[in-house]
């Protein structure tokens, strides 16, 4: 029993959207006697919550009364007709027993999205150990499991870089050994991340570099920047070139990404690009007080990828949680629609500790 953390009063759900399925407004949490740390709200129905549905992003208390903006593009699961509001702790480790209801306006959830062209996953920084008990290789097994089951037609999992942790080929070994002992594991493509690179090793760059292509068996580049067509689908992937944290993209590699985003085009199906590092203020984690922007040719890159507004740019690295606020950002004049790819080894949040 957790009667100790403060339970929200009452809660108030102003919906933004007329779109069926589409959740952008605010909600409003009144306090009850107590304030407690935070607040996480739920999807859920007569039943409770919503199986399979983890909290909304954390929601801080700042006083008797709390507004909490629900991101543009979220949707509300099929099945919700509510918000459960619940008082937490801090990071939301306990939860208060009683919590407040909110009720969707009628139909919110009745919406049709029709059938996926195709289904994939993204994640990055897993951050691979030579040691097959340690808690990143368990994590990594598990999404292998985990995608099995919710996603057998999957195109593929895409590692956003970060695999192993200092670029040794033991890592790798240990990485495609979880893969190859993954019966009906999906196909797995990876971008290379600053650890891959050994940023924070002696390993020099171009051994890395020939250590990173061989350890995830890419047969078909020479380079850390390459592409592929899954699926009639178009998969851009870049590198830094230089072991550094920061990104380092050579004038060669962003003609290259200009010319490949060109190529087969068509502005109604997405094209997808994978660069480790992120723009600053683009996504969670690389917000500029965040700190963990890492691009050194932000202008350049900004400048080609904002001719393909169909584009889709995923970044890593800030380890940023997947709940935070800026997750996804929508395309605007200047870029296309980004998003945060969070982590597969250990997560971080706006408190910067490791959650």
């Amino acid at each position: 029993m957790n009667n100790n953390i403060p339970s929200p009063m009452r809660a108030e759900y102003l919906r933004h959207s007329d779109k069926p399925g589409y959740a952008q407004g605010v909600l409003t949490i009144y306090a009850g006697e107590d304030l407690p740390c935070e607040y996480r709200a739920f999807w859920g129905n007569a039943n409770g919550k919503l199986e399979s549905y983890t909290a909304l992003a954390p929601i801080i208390c700042t006083g008797e009364v709390t507004e909490f903006e629900l991101a543009p593009y979220t949707l509300i699961p099929r099945g919700a007709d509510r918000l459960l509001v619940f008082g937490a702790t801090q990071r939301g480790k306990e939860l208060s027993d009683c919590y407040a209801e909110v009720m969707l306006p009628q139909g919110a959830s009745d919406y049709d999205l029709g059938k996926p062209l195709y289904e994939m996953q993204v994640q990055s920084d897993i951050h691979l150990s030579q040691n097959p008990e340690h808690s990143h290789n368990l994590h990594f097994a598990a999404v292998l499991e985990d995608i099995k089951k919710t996603s057998p037609n999957t195109l593929g999992l895409f590692i956003n870089g970060d695999i192993t942790n200092h670029g040794y080929v033991t890592e790798y070994d240990a990485f495609m050994e979880i893969i190859d002992s993954t019966p009906s594991a999906p196909p797995v493509y990876f971008a290379m991340g600053n650890h891959d690179l050994s940023t924070y090793d002696d390993l020099p760059c171009d051994v890395a570099t020939a250590n990173f292509l061989k350890g995830t068996r890419n047969t078909w580049s020479d380079k850390a920047y390459f592409d592929l067509w899954i699926g009639g689908v178009h998969f851009i992937f870049l590198a830094s070139e230089r072991a550094r944290q920061r990104a380092w993209l050579s004038p060669q590699q962003l003609a290259w990404l200009d010319a490949k985003l060109a190529e087969n085009r068509n502005t109604h199906r997405a094209k997808y690009v994978f660069l480790h590092q992120g723009m600053v203020d683009t996504v969670a984690g690389c917000l500029a007080y965040q700190k963990w922007h890492d691009v050194e040719q932000t202008a350049e890159l900004t400048e080609v990828l904002g001719k393909y507004p169909e584009a889709v740019l995923f970044s890593g690295h800030s380890h940023w949680k997947l709940e935070s606020p800026h997750t996804m950002k929508p395309r605007d004049e200047k870029l296309p629609t980004i998003f945060n790819t969070s982590a597969g080894g250990y997560t971080w949040d706006d408190t910067s500790m490791t959650t």
